[in-house]
């Protein structure tokens, strides 16, 4: 898949903003599961700089055990120094069994998403939960109706709700709820304006007129 963990290139910073947007999110989305529960156990996995797991913290008890796995090492690092459990490795089922796995905007970046899955399911207790971002791109019928640049090669897998459904059908998960959000606001146009000025390969579509949706996917290993 990749030489090591200390291959990979970063190109984004840590973002404080993420920590409220994903606090929010994670409040509405498991007031149905039971991390408010105490002893729990949750891995973040492409955790980056930290900040999902900082936002699963504020929102889960304090004895629940909220841990990461990160392949950049500077990325890792910075997790580490700020107090975070992070391990600076690629996921594997062997770092234990977990009440929650969370994958966000990692899935792309995987080339075999199916044997993914399988080491995730592997991974969860029974009756444990997986959270999954990423897009439905897969379902767009033409790729004008994507606003945004694919991000190739570093993007390798291109998913959609159909494929997901499939591929948690066969790694014995139960889909539990989806939830879509539009990127395509105004504030996203301007910046495409920008890229596309500069002359990256970005589409130039209205506010508000995009197909693309990203998913936020629960489900249940059974």
């Amino acid at each position: 898949m990749f030489e090591g963990p200390n291959t990979v290139d970063i190109s984004e910073k840590f973002s404080k903003s993420k920590i409220p947007r994903y606090s929010k999110l994670y409040k509405n989305l498991l007031s149905k599961t039971p991390l408010e529960t105490a002893n729990k156990s949750w891995l973040d996995i492409g955790c980056g700089y930290g900040e999902i797991i900082k936002a699963i913290i504020s929102v889960s008890q304090p004895s629940c055990r909220i841990s990461g796995v990160e392949p950049m090492r500077v990325k890792a690092e910075f997790s580490i120094k700020s107090g975070l459990d992070v391990v600076n490795d690629f996921y594997r089922p062997t770092l234990g069994k977990f009440d929650f796995i969370s994958v966000h905007d990692v899935f792309s970046h995987i080339p075999h998403p199916a044997s993914f899955l399988k080491d995730v399911r592997d991974g969860l207790s029974l009756g444990g939960h997986l959270i999954l971002e990423t897009g439905n791109l897969a379902d767009l019928p033409h790729r004008s109706d994507f606003p945004g640049d694919l991000g190739l090669p570093d993007h390798m897998t291109f998913a959609g709700l159909k494929s997901i459904r499939m591929l948690l059908e066969r790694n014995r998960f139960e889909l539990v709820s989806v939830n879509c959000f539009r990127i395509d606001g105004l504030l996203y146009f301007l910046k495409n304006i920008l890229k596309y000025a500069i002359g990256q390969k970005v589409i130039l579509k209205l506010p508000y007129t995009s197909k693309y949706r990203t998913l936020i996917v629960l489900a249940k290993a059974v």
